[in-house]
Order: C-alpha cells, then structure tokens, then sequence
C-alpha cells in the first residue's frame, strides 16, 4: 500500500479552529480508511492578521506570514504543505514561487472538479472580501456568480459568526441554505460552492435543497491525490 517513505504533510492552520479541525479530522479518516498512518504537523497562522491583510490587499505581508510557517514546516520534516482556508489562497500564486514546499492548490482542485463534473455554472457562498476580491476568477472551467450586494453581507456575516463560535444557529443555517436556493433558482446555478471551509459546520449532514460543493473537502481529497506517488489509493479519492 505504501512505496517508499510515508510523506510528512505539513498544514497551516488556525484560519479558523473549526476549519483546522474539519482538516485534520478528514485526514485522519482517511487514513485510518487507508490503513495508513498520518503524519502531520499544523503551524498556527492567525485569522484576524490572514483577513486584515485579505481586506486591505496585503499580499506580500501576508505571504511572508505563510513563508515563515512553511519554514518552520520544513525544519519539522514536511514535505509538502496545504492551506486550511479558501481566504488564504488569495496570495497563493505569490506564495507559491517562494514557498520552502510545494503546496496544494485548493483553487486548482477546484476547477478541476468542475470540469469533471461539466459543471458550467455554480454559486459561490463566502466571506465578504473573498467574493469582492473575487478569488475565484481563477476558476476556468465554470461561471462563478455570486448573492446580490445584500445577501452577501448577509453571508459574511453568519460566516464571521460561524468561524468565531463554532456552531450555525438554525437560524443561520436556514437564511444561508435560502440564498443557496435563490443562487440556483433565480440565477440558473447547478450548484452552489461553499468557499469558507467554516460552512461545514452549517451543512454538514442536512438537506439544504440544493447540491453543495464543500471546498474544503475537494481540497482535502486533493492532498490524498497529492500523496499517491506513496499511496496506493482508490480511484474515488
């Protein structure tokens, strides 16, 4: 199951706690499904500094901050390194051609999940800057389209809450599934892409009347792919 030395993954976490959880537990189950050990170190990056530097375009601030954490990676053994939240691939392209690592890509995975699926139109549900920004112009192979000005306060808002507190009220929860539903109804999505790694804690085993496309474990089954030269994984990974 297993050529030559297991890999040493390294994760850039703390962006935020639920996120970096929702990581390392999926990657624990998927190892643990594989048969395998992980081996995993988490550097802590801070959320308030990742989404001032989001906010006010601080690209190079924020990739020194991301360039020292993958040093310090290194030093730990990893070998390669991925970043917890859909916010901090927003300096990923800068990043990448001084990075200590190679790093996986979540905006990658992500067109390129679209494309296998033929998806050619979706909604994107996320934190304010993200969609002002719009990071995922980077998204090739499907129209991204996002809530009015108003409802994407709206979902800022219930994320901020969300990512601080760990838990969605049903109240929360409900208002973000109503504008999943209007993305796809009233603006012809095939289906809406949850671009805060956050939300799952919104959505994860409800029935929100519309197909959900958790960016974050698109990404995390990206890292599994990242580890096949090692793995013998199965094809549905």
């Amino acid at each position: 199951m297993i050529n030559g030395t297991v890999p040493h993954l390294g994760l850039i976490g703390g962006i935020g706690f639920s996120a970096t959880n929702f990581y390392h537990r999926r990657l624990c189950e998927m190892h643990s499904e594989l048969g395998i050990n992980l081996d995993l170190t988490i550097a802590h990056a801070d959320l308030r500094t990742l989404m001032l530097n989001l906010e006010n375009c601080a690209t190079t601030a924020q990739v020194r901050i991301f360039k020292a954490l993958i040093g310090r990676l290194r030093k730990a053994g990893a070998n390669k390194v991925a970043i917890t939240a859909m916010s901090g691939h927003f300096c990923l392209q800068e990043l990448d051609a001084c990075s200590p690592l190679p790093i996986v890509d979540g905006l990658a995975a992500i067109n390129e999940y679209l494309q296998s699926r033929s998806l050619q139109k979706v909604g994107i549900i996320g934190t304010l800057p993200i969609m002002q920004r719009k990071l995922f112009e980077r998204i090739s192979s499907a129209e991204v389209i996002a809530p009015l000005s108003d409802r994407a306060l709206i979902v800022d808002s219930i994320y901020d809450s969300i990512a601080a507190n760990g838990i969605a009220t049903n109240e929360e929860r409900e208002a973000l599934f109503e504008i999943g539903r209007d993305l796809c109804v009233q603006n012809g999505a095939q289906a809406v892409l949850l671009a805060g790694t956050d939300f799952f804690v919104a959505f994860d085993g409800q029935h929100c009347g519309f197909t959900a496309i958790d960016c974050a474990e698109v990404h995390i089954r990206a890292i599994m792919r990242g580890l096949s030269s090692h793995y013998a994984l199965r094809d549905n990974l």
